[in-house]
């Protein structure tokens, strides 16, 4: 019995992290978190943000850890959609508690501060195409990365127009060295 109450919560997490995140579960977070001497932390940063003509607020991971880990995990995996739902609820929490203000500015913004997932700038690869990443350190001179080409695909072009296309090297195993040659 518990293995199947574990493995449904396991099913909803990942329905959570492939799907989009409820915009009414990041409005309890911005309604209802509270720091550690009891105030209710993102209010006060609304009302602060809003007497100070701000359109931004800001998150910290830390806390969002502490609420809910699953919305960590699809603020990494799709940042787009996490942050229109935080966008969404911070602007229908605007909207209910101070409509004027709401009516005066357009859009309103959630930042994150402290993501603590972090990588090497030397470590951002492909792999992270779409994702959320913090990446520390500093830079002291800018190299292009090489990459290496392994196998190219020549088209050449006749007078008539007619195109041929090949695949240099043409074996599998063969592969191109530091210096592009010109196949035969």
């Amino acid at each position: 019995m518990a293995e199947n109450n574990e493995a449904e919560s396991l099913e909803v997490r990942e329905e959570i992290i492939k799907h989009k995140v409820d915009v009414e579960l990041i409005k309890s977070f911005l309604s209802n978190f509270k720091s550690g001497d009891g105030s209710f932390k993102y209010k006060e940063r609304i009302r602060r943000m809003i007497r100070e003509g701000g359109k931004s607020l800001l998150i910290d991971y830390e806390d969002l850890a502490t609420y809910d880990v699953n919305l960590i995990e699809f603020i990494e995996r799709n940042p787009d959609e996490a942050f229109d739902a935080f966008n969404k609820a911070l602007r229908d929490l605007i909207r209910g508690e101070y409509p004027e203000y709401a009516e005066k500015h357009e859009k309103f913004y959630v930042r994150l501060n402290g993501w603590v997932r972090t990588t090497t700038i030397r470590g951002v690869t492909s792999d992270y195409l779409g994702k959320l990443i913090a990446v520390e350190g500093v830079i002291v001179k800018a190299t292009p990365r090489k990459s290496k080409l392994y196998k190219a695909l020549y088209v050449h072009i006749l007078l008539n127009g007619e195109k041929h296309e090949f695949w240099w090297p043409p074996e599998e195993r063969e592969e191109l060295r530091d210096e592009l040659e010109r196949p035969p």
